[in-house]
């Protein structure tokens, strides 16, 4: 999913990690489509979930 902040070209990425059983939100990390983004996003997802 992605937003814009104040103008069209501040996109921002919204990375969202869901469980499949309850739909309830695990983790989420707003930024770029970057790996370091990424990889940001992979290390808030809780160890039980990986």
């Amino acid at each position: 999913m992605w937003t814009f902040v104040g103008k069209r070209a501040n996109k921002q990425w919204l990375w969202l990690a869901l469980n499949p059983i309850n739909r309830q939100i695990i983790a989420f990390h707003i930024g770029s489509r970057s790996s370091k983004d990424a990889q940001v996003f992979y290390e808030k997802i809780p160890a039980v979930f990986k």
